[in-house]
């Protein structure tokens, strides 16, 4: 684990855990406006449990993505719908 995930707490509520993950997800505003950009870190065990959120509010530059704190993305996980 990288020195910023050690300084890092799971973003979800009453977990104490160290973050080891960063959550990613671009996906169209409701209004059609403009994109928006939502990232969380969080530990191994939420970063598991993560889904696309919005993929009703997907387009052609949508993405999800986990990646390791500490390191680019990882091959594969990037998922553009």
């Amino acid at each position: 684990m990288t020195d910023e995930a050690s300084a890092l707490e799971c973003y979800r509520r009453a977990c104490e855990d160290a973050a080891e993950f960063r959550v990613y997800e671009r996906y169209q505003e409701e209004n059609d406006l403009g994109a928006v950009e939502a990232e969380v870190a969080l530990c191994r065990r939420h970063a598991a449990e993560e889904r696309p959120s919005n993929l009703g509010r997907s387009y052609p530059g949508y993405v999800f993505r986990v990646d390791p704190i500490g390191d680019g993305p990882v091959e594969g996980r990037e998922q553009e719908l």
